[in-house]
């Protein structure tokens, strides 16, 4: 959640609340890529039976309510994007 500056007195209270929740947020961002990276194992599997389900014809379907609907149009998007090469795979994500 994000939260507003406390109102203060002075321009350097407020810019000193405004650094400490930027502060908060990354340090957040990297907690959460710590345990992450803790997980890389999982995430390995997790990409070797997709590869795998691909390639024996079939096909993963995302989808979410909501905030989860949003991420499922992304990794979607991440899946159809052509960074480094053209991806033949077959995608759809679902919302309401």
């Amino acid at each position: 959640m994000i939260e507003a500056p406390v109102r203060s007195d002075t321009p350097d209270q407020t810019t000193a609340a405004l650094e400490r929740i930027v502060r908060d947020r990354i340090d957040e961002s990297i907690a959460v890529k710590q345990a992450l990276h803790q997980q890389s194992a999982l995430c390995t599997q997790i990409a070797e039976h997709l590869i795998a389900a691909y390639r024996n014809g079939k096909k993963a379907i995302w989808f979410g309510n909501g905030g989860s609907a949003a991420d499922a149009q992304h990794i979607v998007a991440e899946f159809v994007g052509r960074f480094y090469l053209e991806r033949p795979l077959c995608r759809h994500s679902r919302s309401t």
